[in-house]
């Protein structure tokens, strides 16, 4: 009996291993596209978003201008989330450090933002397949 629960451990803890190996890691694509690291972003206006993972979701403004931002800490519903807020000080100004990301539901989630890179379209689309992902922004 114990060597099957302890070997039922070992393939839980194996196949969360592998699949952390699996994730994209998006400080990689940061580096290889030498993006540039804003702290504020300038007459932003949000028209849509698509996360990545728990930290990193690309966020649309107006005049078609695409964002990386990666937040402080986990934002842990983000992945599954159908919409979010933002929470900005300033109506047309994002800033690093100081706005947030809201994710409603029951436990709402405000998740700090802690850098902002703007992207370009073949960036954005670098970084979508990057990440296996094609879904349109969400609206």
């Amino acid at each position: 009996m114990k060597i099957a629960t302890l070997s039922i451990a070992f393939m839980l803890l194996t196949a969360c291993h592998n699949n952390a190996h699996q994730r994209p890691d998006y400080e990689t694509f940061i580096d290889s596209e030498h993006l540039v690291q804003k702290d504020r972003v300038q007459q932003f206006r949000f028209q849509g978003w698509q996360p990545l993972d728990d930290r990193h979701l690309l966020l649309k403004s107006s005049q078609s201008k695409n964002y990386l931002v990666r937040l402080m800490s986990a934002c842990t519903e983000l992945p599954f989330a159908q919409s979010i807020q933002l929470k900005q000080d300033f109506a047309t100004i994002l800033n690093a450090k100081f706005d947030s990301i809201i994710v409603p539901g029951q436990f709402s989630q405000k998740c700090t933002i802690d850098r902002i890179y703007e992207l370009t379209k073949e960036q954005k689309q670098g970084l979508l397949d990057f990440s296996n992902q094609r879904e349109e922004i969400r609206d």
